[in-house]
C-alpha cells in the first residue's frame, strides 16, 4: 500500500505520508488527525529524512516517478500561446 520502505516509518509517519500523497497540506492533515500543525511538520521532517529528500516536491517526484514533459503534444495546454504582455 505504501511506497518503497514506508513500512519502516512510524504509524503516524505513514498517515502523514498518505496525506501528502492525497495532496493534503500540513494544516489539513493536522486538523484531520487532531494534532498541531507543528507536530505534523515534525513528522514530515522524519518522512523527508527517511526518503532522503529535502522538500515535499522532491518527495513527490521520488514517489510518483519521472517528470512529465510539460511541452508534450499529448497535453492540452502544450499548444496554448502565452501572451507575455
Amino acid at each position: 500500500m505504501y511506497p518503497f520502505n514506508a513500512a519502516r516509518l512510524s504509524p503516524r509517519g505513514k498517515t502523514v505520508l498518505a496525506g501528502f500523497l492525497a495532496g493534503k497540506s500540513e494544516k489539513e492533515i493536522a486538523v484531520a488527525l487532531g494534532i498541531s500543525q507543528h507536530t505534523v511538520h515534525q513528522y514530515s521532517k522524519h518522512v523527508y529524512v527517511h526518503y532522503r529528500v529535502n522538500s515535499r516536491a522532491e518527495l513527490m517526484a521520488k514517489l510518483l516517478g519521472p517528470r512529465v514533459d510539460l511541452q508534450s503534444p499529448e497535453l492540452p495546454w502544450s499548444s496554448v500561446a502565452v501572451n507575455d504582455t
